[in-house]
This record gives C-alpha cells, sequence and structure tokens, in this order.
C-alpha cells in the first residue's frame, strides 16, 4: 500500500501553524510506519531535491504510484496541493480530504464523489480521525 500526503503548510500565516500541522503529519506518518512496515509513504517534506523541476517530476511520480492520495487542508488556500489533488483524480486514486472543520473545500473538491471527506477541528481529532478511518480499511496505524 502507497499513500501520498499533501498540505498547504506554505499557506499557514505563523510559524506555530506550520511547526504545528508539520509536527503532526510527521507523527502520523512515524506511527504508520512504525506498525505497518510494508505501507510505503510519500511526503515532499521529507525529501530534498537539487531543483524545482526534480522535486516536480517526483511529486507527480509518487502520487502516480501511490494507492491512496491524502490531502491535509487546514486553511482555504491555492496551492501546489490543490494541483498535485487534481493530479491524484485525474489517475484514479482513491482520495481521502481531511480538511479543517473552519474552512471549505474548493467546489469542485467539495462536490467530488469519489472521495472521503474528514472534517477535523485540532491535530489530535485529524490524527484520531485519519487513523480511524485508515484501520477500518486495513491500514492500522498506532495509537
Amino acid at each position: 500500500m502507497k499513500l501520498f500526503f499533501s498540505a498547504p503548510i506554505s499557506s499557514l500565516q505563523s510559524k506555530e501553524e506550520k511547526v504545528l500541522l508539520k509536527t503532526t503529519i510527521n507523527h502520523i506518518i512515524e506511527d504508520l510506519k512504525k506498525n505497518n512496515p510494508s505501507v510505503s509513504i510519500y511526503y515532499s517534506p521529507h525529501n530534498s531535491f537539487k531543483d524545482e523541476y526534480e522535486t516536480i517530476a517526483t511529486d507527480i511520480h509518487n502520487i502516480e504510484s501511490c494507492d491512496i492520495f491524502i490531502l491535509i487542508y487546514p486553511v482555504n488556500t491555492g496551492t501546489s496541493a490543490l494541483f498535485e489533488t487534481g493530479i491524484a483524480y485525474a489517475h484514479d486514486k482513491k482520495l481521502i480530504f481531511c480538511k479543517h472543520d473552519d474552512v471549505d473545500l474548493p467546489f469542485m473538491l467539495k462536490h467530488l464523489p469519489e472521495k472521503t471527506l474528514l472534517a477535523y477541528s485540532n491535530p489530535i481529532d485529524l490524527q484520531e480521525k485519519l487513523f480511524h478511518y485508515l484501520h477500518i480499511h486495513k491500514i492500522s496505524p498506532g495509537k
């Protein structure tokens, strides 16, 4: 099973918000890897690239090869995360959208019938809801 995580970190206003979201995603990824050695996870901030073209090519390759695309959407924004979502949709990937209670997804994403939508109120709620969803779909993260 291959997972691709996407999140618009650069759109968050404060350094504290950025650190909190990165920490939450990293914790989710660490637990998934620890408890599921067969799960492969791609999250762009975990990688270093020589240039922007390598970054784009690697992101697209990993979206094309993933089984599940997970969008973490904490704020209303137009970033590369939405472009990545479009690529995942075009490649018929399983889509999981995790959006903060206070934000709306863009119109087209909100109305896609082939998605799972998880609304969360804080980082702990995000982690719990995502872990619950993955658990019932046979990807059991640690608790």
